[in-house]
């Protein structure tokens, strides 16, 4: 069917991300269907029971939602879901994070199989994702209604984010965001400076005693080896005293002294070298030998006289030693580690002797920011509820016109700690029946009314709704007539900012269609498969009739003629 000037302007300036072509196979019924959506209104009609909430929960697959492997055709080992989103009139400086990090061109393919075993594989643009992330951004496409997943406005937490979207305080809320963030840093400085002097004023002589023990000891390195070393060398002075007097005794000190014998030897071999020439390197083999044992007998010598017999200072050394091995067993550190530690502890006693000054610099300037913050958040505050109380008069107009003439909206707001958002606690709670009081808006469960209760939301956050793709699940449960006509014309206002695909029973909901899908089922080979068909502008009229009357007839033609060239009304 074509579309006019008009209604393409419409669509240009309409959704800017869409759910262009949508695949599936072997999922329940389905063995395998392809459907191109419209931008715009996409309605999916057919008999009870044909399948069109089949279709919906395979595009609750393509967002993450749980699979079971009984959602897999009889037969079939796996079933698949692919989904291809047009971005090309979305900027993409307003794309959320977990698009933007697959986002390669301007369309976002997502694809999702299960197996038997209950196993995913999850793909966006070809990059193989987690289920988790593949949810992430799945909550930023599509806006499932007619199930309690992926309803957004029946998430508390995201009341507030709505109400200042629709208020339009981003740059109120950026700037006392700054703000706060300041001063939470400014708080834990304090936080850990205070930690660290209440730590120290409660360890402050242990620290000190610690530190001047380990200090007055007077620790080196290398001083427990060189105390060893000493030990060991007094210990044992008179044994290495008697191996060093016999070494000189045997060089140069009894009768037959070896360096004698080896001077006599030295001047024969003198002789012979000066005799034979063939005798001159042996000559300079003994003459090193020689002199070698001279510097060996001179050494012993000395050092013979250098042995300390000195059982006091044994007696000293041994009392150091025990006192560094104390120490270490103390403090359970080597002395490297006690050194170390000297350091640190040095760095607690003076680093902490100035934090006072620097504490109280901190809980000044925390005092002052404070004060701005709650006073920015009070602002904030104030500005919240006027948008509120333009919202709720708005909601009132569409329940009315949604045949809810009973319905009452409020906006909660309770005072909470101040945090990053403000003061504001605010839930959205409603009333559908008179004489009773307005419950949280989580809390209303019935499907039809709920539908429309979200159908008004939508209406007034139209604008400031982000999720670009809307799916209403028989939306029109339990209404007809005026109402019917209301629903109609309220979805209808919303495909101008979204993508709508909705399954209805409605004609007056299926006539304002940009796109018109039937699904129906049909034996196969002995077996049962779900089909969809982009119907014409004759099938359309055709199955409008159907929805009117039943069959069709002349009549129920001409209504649904009447019906579609009206645009719903009739």
């Amino acid at each position: 069917m074509g579309v006019d000037s008009k209604e393409a302007q419409r669509i240009i300036s309409g959704c800017e991300i869409m759910l262009r072509h949508l695949v599936i196979k072997n999922f329940a019924l389905i063995e395998s269907l392809e459907v191109t959506f419209e931008a715009g209104l996409n309605v999916l009609t057919g008999e009870t029971g044909a399948g069109k909430s089949i279709i919906l929960q395979a595009i609750h697959l393509l967002i993450g939602e749980r699979a079971e492997s009984d959602m897999i055709r009889s037969g079939s080992t796996f079933a698949q879901v692919e989904g291809l989103f047009d971005l090309t009139r979305f900027h993409k400086k307003h794309l959320s994070d977990p698009i933007a990090a697959y986002l390669k061109g301007e369309e976002l393919l997502i694809k999702r199989e299960i197996n038997q075993q209950g196993k995913n594989k999850c793909l966006v643009n070809g990059e193989l994702v987690a289920l988790t992330e593949l949810k992430k951004i799945g909550n930023h496409l599509i806006d499932l209604h007619g199930q309690h997943e992926h309803q957004s406005l029946l998430r508390p937490e995201s009341h507030l984010e709505f109400l200042d979207r629709y208020g339009k305080l981003d740059k109120e809320l950026e700037l006392y965001q700054e703000q706060y963030g300041q001063w939470r840093e400014l708080l834990e400085q304090i936080f850990q400076l205070e930690q660290a002097e209440k730590q120290y004023r409660e360890k402050k002589e242990f620290y000190e005693f610690q530190y001047q023990e380990i200090e007055k000891a007077q620790l080196s390195e290398s001083e427990e080896t060189d105390l060893l070393q000493q030990i060991s060398l007094l210990t044992h002075a008179e044994k290495i005293h008697q191996s060093a007097h016999q070494i000189g005794q045997v060089l140069g000190e009894d009768e037959a002294a070896l360096l004698a014998r080896i001077g006599g030897i030295k001047k024969e071999i003198d002789y012979l070298a000066k005799m034979d020439g063939r005798c001159q390197e042996l000559e300079k083999l003994c003459e090193n030998g020689y002199y070698a044992f001279v510097e060996i007998e001179r050494f012993i010598r000395d050092y013979r006289e250098r042995i300390e017999f000195d059982p006091q200072k044994l007696e000293t050394l041994q009392g150091r030693l025990d006192f560094v091995q104390r120490l270490k067993k103390k403090y359970q550190k080597t002395i490297p580690e006690l050194l170390a530690y000297l350091e640190q502890l040095r760095g607690i006693l003076q680093s902490v002797e100035g934090g006072s000054q620097n504490l109280e610099n901190l809980k000044n300037q925390s005092a002052l920011i404070e004060k701005r913050v709650k006073l920015d958040a009070e602002e904030i505050s104030k500005k919240r509820q006027r948008t509120a109380k333009e919202v709720i008069p708005k909601m009132g107009k569409i329940f009315n016109r949604l045949g809810m003439e009973e319905a009452i909206f409020k906006i909660t707001f309770d005072k909470k700690a101040l945090d990053g958002s403000g003061v504001d606690g605010i839930e959205f709670y409603i009333s559908t029946n008179a004489g009773e009081p307005p419950k949280p808006l989580v809390k209303v469960a019935s499907g039809g009314e709920l539908s429309r209760i979200m159908l008004s939301l939508k209406s007034v956050f139209a604008d400031v709704e982000q999720v670009p793709l809307m799916v209403f699940d028989e939306i029109d449960a339990g209404i007809g007539g005026r109402v019917a006509h209301a629903v109609g014309e309220a979805i209808k206002t919303l495909s101008q900012t979204h993508q709508i695909i909705c399954i209805t029973h409605l004609q007056q909901i299926a006539a304002r269609a940009d796109g018109h899908f039937a699904v129906t089922k049909e034996k196969k080979n002995d077996r049962v498969v779900t089909l969809i068909e982009r119907l014409s502008e004759e099938q359309t009229i055709q199955e409008l009739a159907r929805m009117i009357g039943g069959k069709e007839s002349k009549l129920s033609l001409e209504h649904a003629l009447e019906l579609k060239q009206g645009g719903g009304h009739r």
